[in-house]
């Protein structure tokens, strides 16, 4: 037989079941209860607010996509416009510095005209002997030109003319006190350089002049600095040097007869001067210098 204690078990196993059973129910119930109804008003409602909210989302797309369109359209037009007037902008550039070169162009040949009619008359004008040299240049350019009216720039130094000439006559007459070695560069007639015309500019001395002389005329040269004189001194001239013809012997010059006492590179040139490159064995007295008195 069954026991009181089974039976009080037994009833509250099948109660905790009924319990367990009800909960259960209920749960269902309920979790379909929430559940909205689709065909509901508020359903209904809820759906119509959000297609109503993707219309104007889309709306708004729309827009944005019209506005940047119209923009993109805006900066092509304000492009456009930039470009074109860049254009005729370096276009106009373009005509002004083409019209310039034209100028240029045009004033360049006037000056080469003029340059060329005047240095051809100054060339002619050089010819002519004395002061009138370069007044003689710029009246002949003058009436070769046709009386052009431009005139050509002023040089950078008046262009003067002076004589030159190197002998070494003397050492003729004392070969016998001539080293062996310097007799083949003594010529036959005793001349180096005959007197020879030659421009120089306003300032330059006799040194400057032998110098451009000598190179241009291919006749060796040596000269030297000497502190003593504060002037270049010349050693040789066409091989030929001081003491090689004895202990007195040596280069001097003269400009228009008169030997200076002091050195080639300190005496100034004037137009028309004449100078004499003399080579002599007994210290001045065989040339008519007396050793630079």
């Amino acid at each position: 037989m069954m026991t009181k204690k089974t039976a009080i078990r037994l009833l509250t196993a099948l109660l905790a079941a009924l319990l367990l059973l009800s909960l259960a129910a209920y749960g269902s119930q309920s979790s379909t209860d929430s559940q909205p109804d689709k065909d509901s008003p508020t359903v209904r409602q809820t759906n119509d607010q959000k297609q109503g909210e993707n219309q104007q989302d889309e709306a708004k797309t729309e827009e944005t996509g019209k506005d940047n369109t119209n923009t993109g359209e805006t900066g092509k037009e304000t492009s456009d416009k930039d470009t074109a007037g860049k254009d005729v902008s370096g276009s106009e550039n373009s005509t002004k510095d083409n019209t310039q070169k034209e100028d240029n162009k045009t004033t360049s040949g006037s000056d080469s005209s003029n340059g060329s009619s005047s240095n051809g008359s100054s060339s002619g004008g050089g010819s002519a002997a004395g002061g009138n040299g370069s007044s003689g240049g710029s009246s002949t350019g003058g009436s070769s030109s046709g009386g052009s009216a431009s005139q050509p720039e002023p040089p950078a130094g008046k262009e003067l003319t002076c004589t030159i000439s190197i002998s070494c006559s003397t050492i003729l007459s004392n070969m016998d006190k001539c080293e062996e070695s310097k007799k083949e560069w003594v010529p036959d007639n005793g001349v180096i350089l005959s007197a020879t015309t030659v421009t120089f500019t306003e300032g330059e001395s006799v040194y400057d002049v032998l110098q451009r002389v000598c190179r241009d005329s291919g006749i060796q040269m040596d000269a030297s600095w000497s502190g003593k004189y504060g002037s270049a001194y010349v050693e040789g001239i066409a091989n030929l040097y001081e003491f090689d013809v004895g202990s007195g012997s040596g280069w001097m010059y003269k400009v228009n007869g008169w030997f200076p006492n002091y050195g080639c590179s300190g005496y100034t040139l004037s137009q028309g001067d004449v100078i004499c490159w003399v080579y002599t064995c007994n210290l001045g007295d065989d040339v008519g210098g007396g050793y630079a008195t």
